[in-house]
């Protein structure tokens, strides 16, 4: 009960002011356990009225039972924000080596395993317009969220699996596919994949993406304006991506070698623009649960995907707590970048490019399909929206006024 944990943070002369300072993202409580004490207060009611975690028969006193929950919490939640050894805990919460591992392992696996309640994608159409509208403000009607892959370092890859799991980062992981909204809120998690399957293959066994081509979702009607300012209604919700996915009419990317002066090249900016919350939530996930940027420690696949999830579903508690008010000034917008939208990776070589026009000629040989034509009207008709929305109307508005 005297451990340095309690005496600092759960104590009942000092909890009062750990609940207000631990609202401060710089404070010492969130270096620590990345959430405020209020979230591990919520996790510990969840887990005590779920049966997850039970007294043991010597335990009979509330207080304390309440109390080694929330040290086994805080301590699951800092193995997951710092990667903290399990050996180090017994000096903070008077708690076994044992007892933590055998938790953590409890709690990943609980979190994981509920993982709809917190990560799902719209179920309802409200819901699901309360999403597109964030889209339509930024000029892409009709869209349901940024969809990109994320690499996780494998630190315990078995010998076996190096080969599929070392791709072009040089070291083994793990990819992930997620869907954001454009508030950063998670809505969708792939199973996790070894780290040399490409956006290609990865997004074919998407359950979300799957969900949205088959079900009630390619019928969602949203309404778009051509260059002359008509109005015109469209079927089916996108996401938007970038170069490296599928020609499907689901998921709209950027053109290439296109000017900025362009209609093409300025809907590309603000596509590229847009979809950056995706990549900012993939770093907001590794700079909070650094579990994920130093290296993911269990050898078992399906475990380092338990890991993912359950930090993209803490990562969603915490969306209350988060400071959105800087949100507009958006890094890197106007001029489209030269790998098609692949951001941090840099301008593309002469020889990909070469490699790349010779495989567009070759596919534009054969006969095209029908949902290929699609999503080529599609970036069409969005690009021409786009164009209305952001140079013809403004310009008819000052004429008038």
């Amino acid at each position: 009960m005297k451990s340095s944990y309690y005496t600092s943070y759960l104590a009942p002369n000092v909890r009062q002011r750990t609940y207000e300072q631990s609202l401060d993202k710089h404070s010492d409580f969130r270096s620590h356990f990345r959430v405020p004490l209020i979230v591990v207060d919520r996790l510990r009611t969840m887990f005590v009225s779920r049966g997850w975690i039970t007294p043991s028969r010597r335990q009979r006193d509330p207080y304390k039972f309440r109390i080694r929950c929330e040290l086994l919490i805080m301590a699951a939640l800092e193995h997951l924000g710092n990667r903290k050894p399990f050996r180090q805990f017994k000096v903070v919460t008077g708690l076994s080596y044992s007892v933590h591992k055998n938790f953590t392992k409890s709690f990943v696996k609980h979190i994981s395993s509920n993982k709809d309640e917190w990560v799902n994608y719209p179920s309802t159409l409200d819901s699901l317009k309360g999403v597109m509208e964030e889209y339509e403000r930024q000029f892409l009607p009709g869209c349901g969220g940024s969809i990109d892959v994320v690499h996780c370092k494998w630190s315990s890859c078995p010998a076996g699996d190096k080969v599929k799991a070392k791709g072009k980062e040089q070291f083994t992981t793990i990819a992930f596919e997620v869907i954001t909204d454009n508030r950063r809120r998670i809505l969708g998690i792939a199973p996790p994949q070894f780290g040399t399957r490409n956006d290609q293959h990865i997004v074919r066994l998407d359950p979300t993406v799957r969900k949205l081509r088959k079900d009630w979702y390619k019928d969602v009607e949203w309404c778009y304006h051509d260059a002359e300012g008509n109005i015109h209604t469209a079927k089916g919700v996108y996401l938007i991506c970038d170069g490296g996915y599928l020609r499907w009419v689901t998921l709209v990317c950027p053109f290439t070698n296109e000017s900025v002066a362009s209609r093409r090249g300025y809907f590309s900016a603000n596509l590229e623009s847009v979809r950056k919350d995706v990549e900012c939530t993939f770093g907001i996930l590794k700079s909070r649960w650094r579990i994920l940027e130093y290296g993911l420690h269990y050898r078992d696949i399906e475990k380092c995907g338990d890991v993912l999830v359950t930090c993209c579903c803490l990562h969603n508690m915490m969306l209350e707590f988060m400071d959105f008010t800087s949100k507009t000034d958006r890094v890197g917008r106007g001029t489209p970048l030269l790998g098609d939208a692949i951001f941090l990776e840099g301008p593309e070589t002469a020889t990909r490019r070469r490699n790349r026009d010779i495989v567009s000629s070759a596919w534009l040989r054969r006969k095209e399909n029908v949902e290929s034509l699609e999503w080529s009207k599609r970036r069409e008709l969005l690009t021409n929206h786009h164009y209305f929305m952001k140079k013809v109307l403004p310009r008819r508005l000052s004429r008038n006024s």
